[in-house]
């Protein structure tokens, strides 16, 4: 009953989101037949092409920059139904989920996020510590619980004085790395 009425929400948003695009779409359109409206009709001298021309040409992006709005908009709105969404399916099961709000572009990153940078490491052993650091931001959790899951699959210091100082700087290094290719992705949508 609870996931029925999670899947009308996730339909409600989908519908609110296409009406809106499909009104800026006719907003869109409105607007570039005002703009041929305003060309006096005896005289289509080249002046008056160039110039709705240019009024014209700058119609799709003013769309598309509503258009970015709006769907910026709605990746919320899913991010927040997902959540839900968790949290009811836990609740079912006597559960509680963390208080932890990740936004999309860091859970986009954490999600295709590869140790690679970190040396000595076997691919296996490569592949386990990834996973522990996008598990453990997309789950909040602080750098020392990461670290201390890094440092479990370490069997040396290499050239740090200890296993826990090279798990630190692996765990630190990398959630780093994750939150600062987030915020350059998030930037660059702006």
């Amino acid at each position: 009953e609870r996931i029925a009425r999670l899947v009308k929400e996730a339909n409600a948003l989908e519908g609110e989101r296409l009406k809106s695009i499909l009104d800026m779409l006719r907003r869109t359109q409105r607007e570039v037949i005002a703009d041929l409206a305003t060309v006096p009709p005896a005289s289509f001298k080249a002046f008056f092409l160039k110039n709705l021309q240019a009024q014209v040409g700058a119609r799709p992006a003013e769309f598309e920059g509503r258009l970015k709005a709006s769907l910026k908009g709605g990746q919320g709105d899913f991010f927040a139904l997902g959540k839900k969404h968790t949290d009811t399916l836990l609740d079912t099961f006597g559960l509680k989920a963390p208080a932890v709000d990740i936004s999309p572009e860091v859970l986009t990153i954490a999600s295709g996020f590869r140790a690679d940078l970190v040396k000595g490491l076997t691919g296996e052993l490569r592949t386990r510590i990834s996973n522990k650091i996008t598990v453990g931001i997309a789950s909040g959790q602080g750098v020392q619980d990461v670290m201390q899951a890094i440092g479990t699959n370490l069997k040396e210091p290499s050239v740090f004085r200890t296993i826990a100082d090279r798990a630190e700087t692996i765990a630190r290094t990398e959630m780093l790395r994750v939150y600062s290719a987030a915020g350059q992705a998030r930037l660059e949508q702006a």
